[in-house]
């Protein structure tokens, strides 16, 4: 039986995890990767994963949406042109403050050639057309009336250019939108770039957290303007319905994990503050 992981060598590897306070986890000193492919099993993944956390080393994780189809077997599982979960072992990682963090940015940038150092994007292409998007809702709330869901989330693909450097482009979207789970991933075959508000889940221990966001409000141009998007917020009903339904479905989740009593709501539908928006959390 061949084995359901692959081991790459690495080359020129390194991973930037943003924190809080603009302080961030630098990973160095790549030494190997782990691929899902095809029918292999997660948990063998997972396993070598665990191998390489006993023997000192970090992880850097990225895991494909249809991964859960692995999980719930009667799910259909998606096409994917690439392994649903990919990690990239490092033998080295520490902590940076903040000025640390932008002496780091600086370094990187300075050694890049000059044409590369302005970076952004061009071409912002929607992956479906306002028709066909119509009748996407159309068809759901016909599904929603008759009862068989109660919610769906319709999205569709960005696609765009990319000029420059993407660790530039990093750096500037980390400079204009700064967020608690940003990071820049450089590896042999691919470049990941990450800028999320949003905690998934994160495991402390026997403790599992996750802070569901659902609802959105720009900020105000002048306080009295800010303050009054804060409230429309949180006076919303329809924001508070998607907030308190999200909060339902992962209560449900944990549930299935932890001991019976034990899944807490610690704070529901409390508005948190974002330079370009303000999101409605809960814990």
């Amino acid at each position: 039986m061949s084995l359901p992981i692959r081991r790459l060598t690495p080359a020129g590897q390194f991973a930037l995890f943003d924190a809080d306070g603009g302080s961030a986890v630098l990973l160095t000193d790549s030494c190997g990767s782990f691929f899902l492919d095809g029918a292999a099993e997660p948990r063998d993944v997972f396993a070598a994963i665990e191998g390489e956390l006993a023997a000192g080393h970090w992880v850097a994780l990225a895991a494909d949406y249809g991964l859960g189809a692995r999980f719930e077997p009667a799910v259909p599982q998606p096409a994917c042109g690439r392994s649903l979960l990919r990690a990239w072992v490092f033998a080295a990682g520490r902590r940076l403050d903040a000025p640390a963090v932008d002496s780091f940015l600086a370094e990187q940038l300075a050694a890049l050639p000059e044409y590369q150092r302005s970076a952004g994007i061009a071409d912002l292409s929607p992956g479906v057309d306002a028709a066909r998007y119509a009748a996407q809702v159309r068809r759901i709330r016909r599904w929603i009336s008759d009862g068989d869901c109660y919610q769906i989330n319709l999205t569709f693909p960005l696609t765009f250019e990319v000029f420059g450097h993407p660790f530039a482009l990093y750096a500037r979207l980390r400079e204009r939108q700064p967020v608690r789970y940003g990071g820049f991933l450089c590896t042999a075959v691919e470049t990941l770039l990450s800028f999320s508000p949003e905690l998934f889940f994160e495991r402390l221990g026997e403790r599992v957290l996750t802070r569901p966001m659902k609802g959105t409000a720009p900020r105000g141009r002048t306080p009295p303007e800010d303050q009054a998007n804060r409230s429309a917020l949180l006076a919303s009903a329809k924001e508070r319905a998607e907030n308190v339904m999200i909060v339902d479905l992962l209560r449900n989740d944990l549930g299935r994990l932890a001991q019976p009593g034990k899944v807490r709501v610690e704070a529901l539908c409390e508005a948190e503050a974002y330079p370009t928006l303000w999101q409605m959390v809960s814990t």
